[in-house]
């Protein structure tokens, strides 16, 4: 007996509606039960897990899914050794410097040595 494949999708937000469509689109029946992790899809060997966006490239590094769907900066954040297939042209992220309006500061040269709050702290090294 195989094994199913297994297609990790953000679990909420714009990206898992977005990656829901492209995987219906792609003729892949499934349906999410609320408060569910995983769907089966109807008449094929695939299970679709539902997780949290950063878990996505670790998890796919890791083998514990064998595809996801993620955005490209969580990718490059997490690190994770895997290779993009097929980039799929859909959500798009910004990375913004943000300071008080009277500040001087202009440009991310400026802020060498200082400490910086960010979600990304490996890619905005």
């Amino acid at each position: 007996m195989t094994e199913n494949l297994r297609i990790g999708i953000p679990s909420k937000g714009r990206l898992s509606e977005m990656a829901t469509e492209l995987l219906h689109q792609a003729g892949l029946q499934f349906r999410r039960q609320e408060r569910t992790l995983f769907a089966l899809v109807k008449h094929l060997p695939i299970d679709v897990i539902f997780l949290r966006t950063d878990d996505i490239p670790v998890l796919c590094s890791e083998g514990a899914i064998d595809l996801g769907i993620s955005g490209s900066d969580l990718v490059d954040e997490s690190g994770a050794d895997v290779a993009i297939r097929m980039p799929l042209g859909v959500g798009h992220c910004r990375l913004s410097l943000c300071v008080p309006e009277e500040s001087t500061i202009t440009k991310g040269e400026q802020l060498d040595g200082k400490r910086v709050a960010t979600s990304f702290p490996h890619v905005t090294r």
